[in-house]
């Protein structure tokens, strides 16, 4: 088993509560990725869902909402649950997901973009409003 509800999620200090029926993913390598919602800790609605890499018998964090966007101050990753995401073989994720800047908390102004991440770290590559 990888990952089930109830386990800590590895980079949080929040424990996994769901999971994405549609992005886990496995490639050739038998590497595993895989969207998750968490519960506890500090989760709440502005962070409360994430990719993570399973390699090697490693489980590892590999980005979560509310993790600040390299780059563009102010602004936060949206949530990852249900957007399109690839896993190569190389152990790289691609993902279409959303990010958010939040002028106040009541007004979040919403991109969508392209990030690639691996179990190392993920970075946005590309946006549009």
């Amino acid at each position: 088993m990888i990952a089930r509800a109830g386990q800590p999620a590895p980079g949080t200090d929040a424990f996994f509560s769901g999971f994405s029926p549609y992005y886990s993913l496995i490639n050739d390598a038998g590497d595993v990725a895989f969207q998750a919602v968490l519960t506890g800790g500090t989760a709440d609605a502005t962070n409360n869902t994430g990719i993570w890499i399973w390699r090697s018998g490693t489980l590892s964090k590999v980005v979560r909402e509310g993790d600040p966007v390299a780059g563009m101050p102010g602004t936060t990753y949206d949530s990852f649950i249900g957007w399109n995401m690839l896993f190569n073989d190389l152990g790289q994720i691609v993902v279409h997901g959303q990010s958010a800047r939040r002028r106040n908390q009541l007004q979040p102004e919403h991109q969508r973009g392209v990030g690639l991440g691996s179990g190392q770290g993920f970075v946005l590559r590309g946006a549009e409003r």
